[in-house]
């Protein structure tokens, strides 16, 4: 991620005229005589890897069971984790019930429940993430100038509809979406790859 932040401040740097690309001259503080934009200076650093699950798991061990972000349910396309948080929590109150009150033998449901009800979702989260990643200016233009496509993303923002729905809304389409996610996923990992040994480009 460092060198991601690098480039960004690179990019905001020169972009403003700030730098000049020739010199390479960077004066951290200084204000741009021109813009009037101070050049950026980073003062504290602090970050860590938002936890995204990305295939079915075991979400219990004995008498212990994690849910939110401990247990990686995060949206891999938003980042978001509340709204999964709180559907884990629920499934887990359920679960513990039936462990203490109606004498279940095991967590074992839990577990079960989550890769039923949360994984599905997020695993087809992950697949529209590697498909946005490939074209995000194409796929945000879409929904930006398509009034359904908003109205269907919408809809997913606000939990009433589903990532799983998004296959189904390509009609005639929708045979070659499995195909399709694949390829992005493919091309996306080989760019992850290039940028980790060389860096953009």
């Amino acid at each position: 991620m460092m060198s991601y932040y690098q480039k960004l401040l690179e990019y905001l740097d020169v972009g403003c005229g700030i730098r000049d690309t020739r010199s390479g001259i960077r004066d951290p503080g200084s204000v741009h005589p021109a813009s009037g934009i101070r050049v950026l200076e980073t003062i504290s650093l602090k970050s860590w890897p938002i936890p995204v699950r990305v295939k079915k798991s075991q979400y219990h061990n004995g008498r212990v069971l994690v849910a939110g972000d401990a247990a990686g349910l995060t949206d891999p396309l938003t980042g978001e984790g509340i709204y999964y948080a709180v559907r884990s929590g629920i499934l887990a109150a359920k679960c513990c019930h039936e462990y203490l009150q109606v004498g279940s033998p095991s967590l074992e449901s839990y577990t079960k429940a989550v890769n039923d009800e949360l994984m599905e979702e997020l695993l087809e989260a992950n697949r529209i993430k590697y498909l946005f990643n490939m074209v995000p200016l194409k796929i945000h233009h879409f929904v930006r100038d398509s009034d359904r496509a908003w109205r269907a993303f919408v809809k997913i923002l606000r939990g009433e509809r589903w990532y799983a729905d998004v296959p189904g809304g390509f009609g005639k389409w929708q045979v070659l979406w499995g195909a399709a996610c694949l390829v992005s996923k493919w091309i996306f990992l080989f760019k992850e790859s290039r940028f980790s040994k060389k860096g953009f480009k």
